[in-house]
């Protein structure tokens, strides 16, 4: 049965997820030029499903383990983190499009494995 909760968890997925890809895209733009950004947005789509694909190993759900609350901090702290690292990374003599898509495919990554927490 579809409760307001289920829903409203649904649609805060789609939402974070749209955000997401959007932000990719901008990223994309920046870095890319003509056909490299549908190259870039199509490997991004496919990586992120095969790391969502992985998650349940990486999780412990698919030995039956069911993560808890501390499990999902320790994974937002891990993108809290990934995005302070590509922020400092932006500060130093590092090229900024390698700082950027390093930072964006880490995060993604990590992520893809906090999305599948919550599923």
């Amino acid at each position: 049965m579809l409760t307001l909760k289920k829903l409203i968890g649904s649609l805060f997925r789609v939402v974070k997820g749209v955000g997401f890809f959007l932000g990719g895209a901008l990223l994309a733009l920046i870095v890319f030029k003509g056909a490299l950004l549908g190259g870039f947005l199509t490997a991004w789509v496919i990586g992120y499903g095969i790391v969502q694909s992985f998650a349940p190993n990486i999780t412990g759900k698919k030995r039956g383990h069911v993560p808890d609350g501390r499990a999902v901090f320790l994974w937002a702290l891990a993108l809290a983190g990934c995005c302070a690292a590509t922020a400092l990374g932006l500060n130093t003599e590092l090229a900024q499009q390698v700082v950027l898509l390093g930072g964006w495919m880490v995060f993604g990554a990590l992520f893809a494995v906090n999305s599948s927490l919550h599923s």
